[in-house]
Parts: C-alpha cells; structure tokens; sequence
C-alpha cells in the first residue's frame, strides 16, 4: 500500500467530492453562458479533465470503500455505468472542434447526465456513507494523494483521447492517422 504524505490536510472523502462536483457544475454553467467557440472548447475541455480525475477517484477508491461498508453492489453498479457513458461522450467531445453542429448537443447531453448523477450521489450515496462510520478522513487523505498524482498525468483532452474509457485508443493495425481522422492504409 502506498505510504500516505503527512503533508496533505485532512478531507473528509465527502466533502472533497462535493467540491469536485461543485467545480464540475460551474464549469458547465460556465460553457452554457459563453458564446465564443475558442472559450467553450477550453471550458469544455477543462470539464472533461475534471471529470476524468472526479471518476478515477471514485472508481479507484471511492465506491471501493463503500461497497465494502455497505454492501451495496446494484448502486454504485449504476453509477459506475453513468461514469462509461460520460466517458464515451467526452471521449468523442475531446476529439470535436467547438463549431462542429452536434458539439454543443453533445456537451449539454453529457453535462445533463452528470448533473444527475451528482444530483443521486450527493442526495442518497453521500449521506449513507457519511453515516456508514468509516473514516472520512483516512480515505479524503488517499484521495488527495491520487488527486494529486492523477494531476500531474491528465493534461488535457488530448489525454481523454487515449484514455476516455478506460482503455487506450489504438489505431488499428496499419492505421494512420491523417487530417484529424483515422485512416486504414495509404494515405488519401
């Protein structure tokens, strides 16, 4: 097991993970009232970082920790579905240009799941294991340190690009990559 820093404050997990989510929700109010293509992409582009290291955190020790207080499989199961479905949409919103016609649909269908998302957590999941007894603390510190290192690795959406799904993207066998799109073979 990793040896914790003695240097990162204490957290409950909780309350970093509203936090997170409060960041998320105002970098979507945030793209909704822009109108200038450039200041989206970057707003969107720092959302999808932010909710790349938010589900990492949560898959990785997260819903871990409360599977294991509370036992219960079919609720976080859900939410960890939610999480693959906003991957996929900011996996494909990483590799659109802002004027694109379907980018701003995109966005708003992906910023509508997590908002219902957060809503559900922060509603049922939060407060069930904020009374589970576990210790808030131990594990916020465990989630700032991987907060932390996950910082320093997701720089942008490029990054989404290779892992948006949790796997790499691989181009298939004699792939190239030309004008933006993936092309098998010789160049056109």
């Amino acid at each position: 097991m990793p040896k914790i820093r003695e240097s990162i404050p204490a957290v409950e997990a909780t309350k970093l993970l509203r936090e997170d989510h409060a960041k998320i929700k105002a970098l979507f109010s945030e793209f909704e009232k822009s109108e200038n293509d450039v200041m989206r992409k970057k707003i969107a582009g720092k959302a999808l970082v932010e909710l790349e290291m938010h589900a990492q955190l949560e898959e990785e020790l997260f819903y871990p920790a409360f599977r294991k207080q509370l036992g219960e499989e079919s609720l976080i199961d859900e939410a960890e579905e939610e999480h693959h479905v906003v991957k996929l949409l900011a996996r494909e919103l990483a590799g659109m240009a802002p004027d694109h016609g379907r980018y701003e649909a995109k966005f708003t269908v992906m910023a509508e799941a997590v908002k219902r998302h957060i809503e559900e957590e922060e509603s049922d999941v939060l407060p069930r294991f904020e009374q589970s007894g576990h210790d808030l603390e131990e594990l916020g510190r465990r989630m700032m340190e991987r907060k932390e290192q996950l910082m320093e690795q997701i720089s942008g959406p490029e990054y989404l690009l290779e892992q948006g799904t949790g796997l790499k993207a691989k181009r298939p066998s004699g792939a190239r990559k030309h004008g933006g799109r993936r092309t098998r073979g010789k160049r056109k």
